[in-house]
């Protein structure tokens, strides 16, 4: 690294990694502790598909990598 990382930098590299396995915004929101914003009741109804869309998308950008190491 050309310098050291910092929380700011591994929250930043979350986000994108979950936006990149095309994690939808609103679950990506919720997971970050973003405000909902007054789309709530819409974007909420489906918390319990939240799980199901993070163990994908890490295992689909993650998997790689785990198994390198």
């Amino acid at each position: 690294w050309p310098a050291a990382a910092t929380l700011k930098d591994f929250r930043h590299l979350f986000a994108t990694e979950m936006q990149n396995a095309g994690m939808p915004e609103h679950y990506r929101r919720y997971l970050m502790g973003h405000s909902p914003g007054r789309s709530a009741v819409l974007n909420y109804s489906h918390l319990n598909e939240v799980r199901e869309q993070y163990e994908r998308a890490v295992d689909l950008r993650l998997r790689p990598i785990v198994e390198a190491i």
